[in-house]
């Protein structure tokens, strides 16, 4: 098996790992079926034994973890977050590239995401590594 994945454990730090075994798939019930937005539909589970890069120690037994399979990966590409993606028409994305203080609309083709990272790997004319790309300001 030996499937890359990144663990985040239950304090927040995320490990290296790969899964070993997977257990049978099982269905429970959804949860919060009432009016505010809850989810009803069915959830399905299965045990995946995972064995983390070096040592782990100081974690409660049976306790959640959240397991992201690592499904493809791109050597040596420009990312950016991907709350620097602009949406423009068919589907098609383009980042606002900052040189000095003048900004310029560059039109990119998007490949891989890394949720983990909330990052995405972009290629366009003109682009090159280093150059800074603007970000929406999060005033949550």
């Amino acid at each position: 098996m030996d499937t890359p994945v990144v663990v985040t454990l239950p304090d927040g730090k995320t490990r290296n790992g790969k899964v070993t075994a997977i257990g049978a798939t099982t269905t429970s019930a959804g949860s919060g079926g009432g009016g505010g937005g809850g989810n009803s539909q069915p959830q399905t589970t299965a045990a995946v034994t995972v064995r983390l890069e070096g040592q782990a120690t100081g974690f409660v037994d049976q306790a959640s973890v959240q397991i992201w399979v690592v499904r493809a990966t791109h050597p040596n590409v420009l990312t950016v977050p991907i709350a620097a993606l602009n949406s423009v028409s068919d589907g098609k994305y383009e980042v606002i590239v900052i040189d000095g203080a003048t900004t310029r609309r560059v039109p990119v083709q998007v490949g891989l995401f890394d949720d983990l990272a909330g990052t995405a790997e972009i290629s366009g004319e003109g682009l090159t590594e280093g150059q800074k790309v603007q970000v929406p300001r999060d005033d949550a």
